[in-house]
């Protein structure tokens, strides 16, 4: 089957009558641009397959991608926007998953198809490995090394930096997890 013909599924459903579902659930045409944007992006397309691990901070997702939190964040929200993911506040920490239950009925068919497409994509790989190591440290460690990365650091945050060529943190230091910039 053609990726062209498998994303036409992803969207329209590859059970007869699934389009009108779509639609029938407030998924017409300007749900489904707003879903092929999402889709358009490569960052966005990277967040969608670490998320497919679990649920993650947008401290962990920020590490990983080596992205300013600002930029991250507008890619969350434009995932978000398009319904292909879902967000959790706990505290000061968001937390980010793809859709569970009823609401993920239409995206876990274009999750799956991008999990087909790149399953041997040398930037997934790299991703999911780097992912590894960040889920290691605890979420304090993350958020502190990227404060210190961003000029925001407050003088208890010691050695703990961020990674992909810039200092990082002593946990990860210590594991090997650290690659430059130009890795990816």
């Amino acid at each position: 089957m053609t990726n062209h013909k498998r994303a036409c599924e992803c969207v329209a459903g590859s059970e007869p009558g699934e389009w009108s579902r779509w639609n029938a659930a407030g998924r017409g045409l300007a749900s489904t641009i707003r879903v092929t944007k999402a889709l358009a992006d490569t960052q966005r397309v990277r967040i969608l397959q670490l998320l497919d691990r679990g649920e993650l901070c947008v401290c962990q997702i920020v590490e990983v991608l080596a992205l300013a939190p600002s930029t991250v964040s507008k890619h969350l929200s434009l995932l978000s926007a398009a319904g292909l993911v879902e967000m959790r506040k706990e505290g000061r920490w968001a937390y980010y998953r793809l859709p569970e239950g009823p609401t993920g009925e239409f995206s876990r068919p274009l999750q799956q198809w991008l999990q087909e497409a790149l399953e041997d994509d040398a930037t997934i790989e790299r991703d999911r490995a780097l992912l590894e190591g960040v889920l290691s440290l605890d979420l304090c460690s993350v958020a502190r090394g990227q404060r210190c990365r961003t000029g925001v650091a407050r003088e208890d945050d010691g050695e703990a930096r961020g990674v992909f060529g810039r200092e990082t943190s002593p946990e990860l230091k210590a594991r090997g997890d650290i690659r430059r910039k130009d890795d990816v």
